[in-house]
Parts: structure tokens; sequence; C-alpha cells
């Protein structure tokens, strides 16, 4: 019987290549993506999960929507998801959808076959239409897991499990750190969400994060300063903003030296290097002139000369009891909630 394996060793490449393309992933370049469908119709090769799936008349495929699959933190909660999954014979398939399109988007799904979702809610706006389409989904019987990072969403349905961190807190414990430990008077905020101007109408894809440094400076008596807390969508006229830190740096040497920040947090590892990379440049050096603590604790965390000081949460673990969680409800199995305590990881950043 033709294997995973053996397409994967036909194609050049590694298994893990194989399922996503399968899944019709975007992770796999073009090149990859054809060389999989060259072996897969040359070996005849068809996946067992799909069989069975043909035979019951039951998906096996689990579905994950984010809103940004550029995202580190949410390539690794996938990695450890699609593991677990492979092991128990089901796959992973992955969509991405943006705020705009999401309320279309969960009617779309109502038609489609999928054995549970798992909902990655970073920025997406969880009130109003949207949480009753989720509800509709749970009430169809379609199992559904939801990683909340940011605000309670309202009347969710009671079946819907939640997977859920104090991300807020530890956010707050860490620009504690730059206050009290480090000593910085002006510590600044950088997300990649909409801009808000004083934290009352916080971005969906902020959340948690930029309200806990609120919580911080307004703890240390400093109100929201509009100068001090920036935004990627701010300074770009395309979709291309997850990178886009050269207007932040534009601001920050518009403002008189004694009035810099000198130290920052920002909101994910990966906008985090790339800041440090363009300071560097200039020779502004992380963390001789100004220090940073990021949010992740992914790869760029620690492949980042210097090493970023970064609140993290457990990939794994997440990835992990998301699948658990689904096949429990796909079995009619109860699932309570569950918690993951976000940690504060001190490199040389800060």
């Amino acid at each position: 019987m033709v294997t995973r394996n053996d397409v994967a060793k036909l194609a050049g490449v590694s298994p893990a290549v194989v399922s996503y393309v399968l899944n019709n992933s975007n992770y796999v370049s073009e090149e990859k993506r054809q060389a999989v469908l060259k072996a897969v119709a040359q070996l005849g090769y068809f996946p067992n999960s799909a069989a069975r799936s043909l035979k019951e008349g039951k998906s096996k495929q689990f579905l994950i929507i984010t809103d940004d699959i550029r995202s580190e933190l949410f390539a690794e909660v996938t990695f450890y998801m699609e593991r677990e999954a492979s092991e128990a014979g089901y796959s992973i398939a992955v969509s991405s959808c943006t705020q705009k399109n999401f309320d279309e988007y969960l009617d779309s799904l109502m038609g489609r076959q999928y054995a549970g979702i798992f909902l990655f809610s970073g920025m997406f706006p969880l009130v109003g239409a949207p949480v009753d389409k989720i509800n509709r989904l749970a009430e169809a019987g379609v199992p559904v897991v939801l990683f909340k990072f940011i605000q309670s969403p309202a009347k969710l349905h009671p079946s819907i499990t939640l997977l859920q961190s104090n991300i807020s807190e530890a956010v707050c414990k860490a620009v504690d750190y730059l206050h009290d430990v480090k000593g910085h008077m002006i510590v600044g905020y950088i997300g990649d969400g909409n801009p808000c101007a004083t934290g009352e109408s916080l971005p969906f894809g902020d959340g948690l994060r930029v309200k806990g440094y609120l919580e911080s400076e307004r703890k240390h008596g400093r109100e929201p300063d509009k100068r001090y807390v920036f935004f990627l969508d701010e300074f770009s006229n395309n979709h291309q903003t997850f990178m886009n830190v050269e207007g932040i740096v534009e601001q920050f040497f518009a403002l008189p030296e004694s009035e810099r920040p000198t130290a920052y947090f920002v909101n994910s590892d990966t906008i985090a290097a790339k800041l440090m990379a363009r300071l560097r440049s200039l020779e502004i050096y992380v963390p001789r002139d100004v220090e940073i603590v990021s949010f992740g604790d992914t790869l760029s965390a620690s492949i980042t000369n210097p090493q970023l000081t970064t609140v993290g949460l457990p990939c794994q673990a997440i990835g992990e009891q998301a699948v658990y969680t689904l096949l429990q409800k796909v079995k009619g199995e109860p699932a309570a909630n569950e918690y993951f305590a976000a940690s504060f990881i001190k490199r040389d950043s800060a």
C-alpha cells in the first residue's frame, strides 16, 4: 500500500509537506506543491483518512481558522495540532480570513463537512453576528474549540470549548518589569492591529496585549499617549503591515530625543526582530540604546542577536490540547475549558 512517506520520498519533500499540500495549506511553495501532486498521481496515493471518510460518510478532517497564517505563533500551534491529529487518523485544513470577510466566511462553512473547527481568535471581532454564526455551527452539531486571546466574547453556545490564557496579566507584568526593574520612564507599544488613540477601542489583533500594556501604564500614573502607541496599519497602504516598521522608526526620530521611548513592548517576536534589524542599521542598538520585550517566545525570539526577552505561550500544549478536545467532542464526550499560563522569559533584549 502506498503511504504518505512514499509520496514524500518521490517528491523530495518531508511527509509534513505532503500533508500540507493535501490539506490545501498555503505554507508550501508552488514548486513543492506541484512535485507532491505529481508524485500523488504517479503513485496513485489516496490518504487512508479520506478513504475512511468516504466509506463511513464522516469527515476525518479538522479545520483551523485564523486571520493571518504568517504568524509564527499560529504556525507553531498548527504544527503540534497537525502532529497530534495525524496520530489519531485525522488531517488538518488551514483557512484564513480577514475581519472584513469573517462574517461571510462563517456563512460559507454551513454547507461543508468538517469533524471539528478550531478558531484561533487573535483578531476576530467575536461580537454580534459573528458570535451568532459560530453558535449556529455549534447548534448544528459541529464541534468548536476557540482559542481566546481577545476579551471575552459574549453569549457563546455552551457546547463551545474555550482554551484561554492570562495574556493581559502577563503583558502587564512585562511592562511593569521595564518600568520597575529596568527603570524606564517612557515605554512604548508596537502592535500590528488597527490604531487606537487611548485604548478605549481596542484593535482586535492586539486585544489583551495592548490592554495589559495600558493597565501597566495607568498603574504607573501614566495615561496612554498616542505618541508612544504605534500600530503597523497606520504606516501602510497595502497588506504588508506585518513587517512594515519603517513608519514607526520615522515617528521615533520625529520625537525630541528627551521624549523618545527608551523601551518598547512589541506584540510579536517577528516584528521585534524586524525592528531590531532596522534600528541596528541606524546604529541604534538593543539593549544598549533601547530595550525590547516581545510576545510569543517563537523561534525568532531565540535566533535574534540579542535574543529577545518575551512573554511566551505554551504552543505545544495548546496545539495538543486543541486536538484532544476536538476528539473528545467528536466522540460525544464532555470537554472542559482549559487554561494555559503565559510566562515571562528573560533573555538579552531587556
